[in-house]
């Protein structure tokens, strides 16, 4: 059986599609070393995470797919490494549970921390593409209202790490800071790769998954285009990756991210005060004894990025100007099915 598993447990939107995809394609060159990354595919993790979370695990598609991955830890004799940036979600009191379903092996926890002037941001974009609208205004406000899917409870090491610490002592504690400075590409693979004690050499790089950012103005288009496409689209009684493939994947990936602008800029005010939530995280880190693997000053960003533009600056104009070939590259991709649908009927006839 397993003798550690390295929990990465979040957040979301600090690198985490980069390192899972690394993790992922490197799978049976980690197991040879002695590491196993337990599963059958990425979108696992996304239903252990479900599991994790539930007061009752039942039968369903989340439980077995982290049945499964149990099964696999409890069978492996070696180290495993587990990252899912959802898990973060798992509630306090259902934590411990989480513990004893992978003893007898020594969890460790991993958690992977950006400066949230830049998180923040990313975090809003990637809520306008399952159908959120509110403003970047409003999203930045509920941060601090409960422990939803975007919340403090979800972003912030210090309020998940502590649902986590009554069970995992704080010596096997890591948090990861994500790397201000972007000239060292693969610095945060390496520190990842220091926090969780697994070989960084010959690992194959290729060209990792990154999520992929959207120009501001792709980002209101989208916040105004997703909600109604949801009303259009019953995705209700459809298996919920159908929602993700078209809304997530289709409409924001490939028909938007491509579309050019200004990145995404915060009020001033919430610049200062997600600043100070950094900072207190930073005080924080500095004395609960977990282990800081890379730069705590990296958690503190200075302000909005260059060539950036607050959402309530995008005019209609700009709006349309990424509409146009958003509607012209619709028209080609269903001109193309139904070409490809009208040729597979002949060749049936």
């Amino acid at each position: 059986m397993a003798r550690r598993v390295h929990l990465h447990i979040g957040a979301p939107k600090s690198g985490t599609t980069y390192l899972q995809t690394i993790l992922w394609r490197n799978r049976d060159l980690l197991r040879e070393a002695g590491v196993l990354v337990p599963g059958r595919g990425l979108v696992d993790y996304n239903r252990a995470a479900v599991a994790m979370r539930v007061e009752h695990q039942g039968d369903g598609e989340a439980a077995r797919a982290w049945r499964a991955m149990l099964q696999e830890v409890h069978a492996f004799d070696g180290d495993v490494v587990m990252s899912g940036e959802w898990f973060c979600l798992a509630p306090a009191h259902l934590v411990g549970r989480t513990i004893e379903q992978l003893a007898p092996a020594e969890v460790s926890v991993v958690f992977s921390a950006r400066a949230f002037v830049s998180q923040v941001p990313a975090a809003w974009q990637e809520s306008l593409k399952r159908g959120n609208p509110l403003s970047l205004d409003d999203f930045v406000d509920r941060l601090w209202q409960g422990r939803r899917r975007w919340s403090w409870g979800t972003l912030d090491a210090r309020t998940v790490l502590e649902r986590w610490l009554p069970h995992v002592p704080v010596q096997r504690m890591a948090l990861v800071t994500v790397p201000r400075d972007r000239r060292e590409p693969d610095a945060l693979l390496t520190r990842f790769s220091e926090a969780l004690s697994f070989p960084r050499g010959g690992l194959d790089l290729g060209e990792a998954a990154r999520n992929e950012s959207l120009s501001v103005e792709s980002a209101e288009l989208l916040r105004k285009v997703a909600p109604r496409a949801q009303e259009v689209i019953d995705f209700s009684d459809r298996h919920w990756a159908d929602e993700y493939r078209w809304m997530r994947r289709y409409l924001a990936h490939d028909l938007l991210v491509p579309q050019e602008g200004h990145r995404i800029a915060l009020r001033r005010k919430d610049v200062s005060r997600l600043r100070r939530r950094s900072q207190e995280v930073v005080d924080w880190a500095r004395t609960s004894g977990i282990r800081v693997v890379g730069d705590l000053d990296d958690l503190v960003e200075v302000g909005n990025p260059e060539h950036s533009l607050h959402p309530s600056k995008v005019d209609a104009a700009a709006q349309l100007e990424r509409a146009v070939p958003v509607m012209a590259r619709l028209l080609h991709d269903l001109r193309a099915a139904t070409l490809a649908a009208e040729d597979e009927r002949k060749e049936r006839a």
